[in-house]
């Protein structure tokens, strides 16, 4: 979140919890929905004007991945790194979801995101959480 704020997105953010919405705020959400909330990919056009966003990341997996794709522009991007939820069902390129827009899927190894955002974090140009607590940078 804060790498896209700083890059210069509007970050529109998911949680499952009501928790997490005022610190999903706090690091650069600009709006933040309930992926457990029906319908929230129709919020994401809402917000967007009708035209959703150029690019998804998915940590959640199975719950979240169908949901995202309608999330998006024509020829946006889909990157999914996480199976909080269970890894994505196969599907076929052909589905519904990828027919009405041209769509880009990624699937980027965890370890690899982590460390380009951690190679920023030394810098001072984010913070860091973990578990819970959020640790400032020096």
């Amino acid at each position: 979140v804060q790498w896209a704020k700083h890059l210069g997105a509007t970050v529109i953010g998911t949680t499952t919890s009501p928790s997490k919405v005022a610190l999903a705020k706090a690091n650069g959400c600009a709006h933040v929905l309930n992926s457990k909330d029906a319908g929230w990919e129709k919020q994401v056009r809402e917000i967007t004007g009708g035209k959703g966003v150029p690019v998804v990341y998915d940590s959640i997996g199975k719950d979240t991945f169908l949901a995202g794709l309608d999330c998006l522009i024509p020829r946006g991007i889909m990157v999914t790194y996480g199976n909080a939820s269970g890894p994505v069902d196969p599907f076929s390129p052909a589905c519904t979801q990828w027919i009405w827009r041209s769509r880009y899927c990624a699937v980027m190894p965890l370890s690899r995101t982590a460390a380009a955002v951690s190679s920023l974090i030394p810098a001072g140009s984010f913070t860091s959480l973990v578990a819970g607590t959020l640790l400032a940078s020096a």
